[in-house]
């Protein structure tokens, strides 16, 4: 036998106990004899899993009915669970068989989910709690991206380099890659994987092999893209695929990407939000203001103009140097023009944001609040966190003092200081202002800074005016001297990824930081010709207005 005699006695008298643990006090020595027979198990290993074994007459723990991995014991139902874990689980054909039958029997689908009467009701439950079909309420994801702040300092982990390097460090335990798709054996199981999902779904398996065959074949692309003059993100619509993917295809056939079309598509959204509330002159792709160079958008009534500026087409790498915003933005100003700049990214991630700016720049905010009508308040990190993330494009700055103006018990205005960042001569920063997207807060910014100078008695406070969207008409109102224009500033992105890719401030990116951001580093290179290396490219910014209080 595999235990001693004490264990089989105490496996027969379990059998008629339901109260083991009180069995267990008064039988203590019977106890410890079954604990030294099965000291392979750990310290906190329950009496009846103990028992289990000498039932069994094994020492090798039970493993998972379709995987190697052992599973748990289960004290209330006194045995093993029968898999490891939910995946395994659901992967279980015969539990899934039995699953399938049952859904077929109720609702006419194998999938529960399927049958309009369960979609119904889900989608009911959610709007009733959420206020929308996603289950995801806006408060959620402000209390999460507010979460992420905290504990990472941006709105999503992944952007957020040590979350980064951890991650890389962990494909490399794991996978042997810096990615795990970069491991040949992962690569072909998630091709396996994909044709058996095809296999299921006879309408993608249809389109699957021609887009397949379309995006490797260079003439068609070429006869795409050259001969019918389409624009790549119309050719990647079509084959399914990131607009990333056919210019990284493109690149390896030896076809230079055109730009053939005169506007844009976000280009055109923009023209046609404008139109939606301006009903003065609009004229499109000027060549009058800045003669020879090109505009937009030209709002001659206002002497204001608007550029569009794509990502790809406006990098480094196709020729849009340091130089070329700038340069556009001094040609305009010395012809009486405002020019505003926009980024795709901007358009895409946060278009409400920008569309509340164009309607404020345009004198059109669609709500007017007066600060006189307003209570000066105290805001705590979360809530001006929330404020600033859905209310300022470059979102949430860390800070050390914070106000907020209310109205009707609603937050209409958030003005923000730290200590000086980047000028340590000047005692205050002035980091952020903004209001409720579509509001004009008519003194809001003079009420709140005038709070801010009574309550702190500053000697001096910097701020710095972003040239793409302000010419700074908001600091001469708050009694601050213009002292000069700071040079532009460049953002990088993966030239290869999904569009609209995202975009890294040069902090991120800074040559000393390079050796653990990048799969391969030289230290004989400069930081642009090893971002370069690596697949990046860079858009360029106009600078700032750099503004002083004293």
């Amino acid at each position: 036998m595999l235990y001693s005699d004490t264990c089989y006695l105490l496996l027969a008298a379990s059998k008629e106990i339901d109260d083991l643990n009180a069995y267990a006090k008064s039988n203590r020595d019977l106890f410890r004899e079954l604990k030294s027979q099965t000291s392979f198990l750990p310290d906190s290993a329950y009496a009846r899993e103990r028992l289990w074994y000498v039932e069994h007459e094994t020492k090798t723990p039970p493993t998972c009915k379709i995987c190697p991995k052992p599973v748990k014991w289960n004290n209330l139902d006194r045995k093993f669970q029968t898999y490891c874990s939910t995946k395994c689980t659901h992967n279980d054909p015969e539990l899934r068989e039995r699953l399938e039958q049952t859904n077929l029997e109720r609702y006419g689908n194998r999938h529960s989910f399927a049958a309009p009467e369960i979609r119904a009701k889900h989608d009911a439950t959610c709007l009733e709690r959420y206020g929308n079909i996603n289950g995801v309420s806006e408060e959620m994801k402000q209390r999460r991206e507010a979460t992420f702040v905290r504990k990472y300092g941006v709105m999503n982990p992944m952007l957020s380099p040590i979350v980064r390097e951890k991650c890389k460090q962990t494909f490399l335990r794991k996978y042997g890659t810096t990615h795990p798709m970069k491991n040949t054996a992962i690569r072909e199981k998630a091709r396996i994987k994909a044709l058996k999902y095809l296999e299921s779904h006879p309408r993608l398996l249809k389109k699957h092999p021609e887009n397949t065959r379309l995006i490797n074949d260079p003439v068609w692309i070429k006869e795409q893209h050259y001969t019918n003059r389409r624009p790549l993100y119309d050719i990647a619509k079509e084959v399914g695929t990131p607009i990333g993917v056919l210019r990284k295809r493109m690149s390896q056939f030896g076809i230079t990407a055109q730009r053939y079309t005169n506007n844009s598509f976000v280009e055109q959204q923009i023209t046609e939000f404008v139109r939606s509330f301006y009903t003065n002159t609009i004229i499109e792709n000027d060549r009058i203001v800045i003669k020879p160079l090109e505009l937009d958008i030209v709002l001659p009534d206002l002497k204001i103009a608007i550029e569009v500026d794509g990502i790809y087409w406006h990098s480094e790498l196709n020729g849009k140097d340091r130089h070329y915003h700038i340069n556009k933005t001094n040609e305009c100003e010395a012809n009486n023009y405002h020019l505003i700049h926009i980024f795709e990214t901007d358009w895409f991630n946060n278009r409400e944001i920008v569309e509340s700016r164009l309607r404020h720049i345009l004198h059109n905010s669609a709500k007017i609040v007066y600060a006189r009508k307003c209570q000066i308040v105290e805001l705590t990190r979360e809530v001006v966190s929330l404020f600033q993330n859905t209310t300022h494009l470059q979102g949430f700055a860390n800070y050390s003092i914070g106000y907020g103006l209310m109205y009707e018990d609603k937050l209409v205005s958030c003005m923000t200081f730290g200590k000086s960042r980047f000028n340590k001569n000047v005692e205050y920063e002035l980091l952020r202002y903004s209001s409720t997207l579509n509001t004009n807060v008519i003194g809001g910014a003079s009420k709140l800074f005038k709070h801010f100078i009574k309550q702190y008695s500053p000697k001096s406070i910097i701020s710095y005016s972003d040239r793409r969207f302000s010419q700074g008409n908001l600091y001469q109102q708050l009694g601050f001297k213009f002292l000069h224009n700071s040079s532009p500033n460049y953002f990088y992105f993966k030239s290869d990824d999904v569009y609209p890719p995202t975009l890294f401030s040069r902090q991120h990116f800074q040559k000393h930081k390079l050796p653990n951001l990048l799969e391969t580093f030289s230290i004989t290179m400069t930081e642009w010709d090893n971002m370069v290396e690596n697949g990046y490219d860079r858009i360029w910014d106009c600078g700032n207005g750099v503004w002083l209080y004293t």
